[in-house]
């Protein structure tokens, strides 16, 4: 597996958080990689960007399913024109000229710091799943 840093490096979170938000406001959208849908979670200061998943192809019922599977103690609500400045921000991409965007990280310990280690690859480097794994002092797990 390859970690690949591609405007990564603009992507920042004030909050990395271990622990998963009660209420995710959800939506589907159009982008340029294809359907996506997205999550928006508050975190007191404010609404970011918590979960982004692309079309499986069985349709959102079964996507949001996965969700929720995912983080059973969440409270899921249906909210297209909430998320749709998100879609707008992710389908106005310029590699060029690109703004900063805010993200609201869960997970465990070991998720946040690969997350961590993957915001700070310059623009365009690869390393292999590995080589984060020993950035984040876990070598074993590879």
């Amino acid at each position: 597996m390859m970690a690949v840093a591609k405007h990564v490096e603009c992507f920042t979170s004030q909050n990395a958080l271990e622990s998963i938000p009660a209420r995710v406001f959800w939506g589907c959208h159009d982008s340029p990689m294809g359907p996506i849908m997205l999550g928006i979670s508050d975190d007191g200061q404010g609404y970011n960007l918590c979960k982004i998943g692309f079309s499986s192809g069985y349709g959102t019922l079964y996507d949001l399913s996965a969700w929720k599977d995912e983080w059973p103690d969440t409270e899921f609500v249906p909210d297209s024109a909430r998320t749709a400045p998100y879609a707008c921000r992710i389908s106005q991409m310029n590699p060029q000229n690109i703004s900063p965007a805010q993200f609201a990280l869960y997970g465990a310990s070991f998720q946040l710091n690969v997350l961590k280690a993957m915001l700070h690859m310059p623009q365009g480097q690869a390393m292999s799943y590995a080589e984060v794994t020993r950035l984040v002092k876990k070598p074993t797990a590879a």
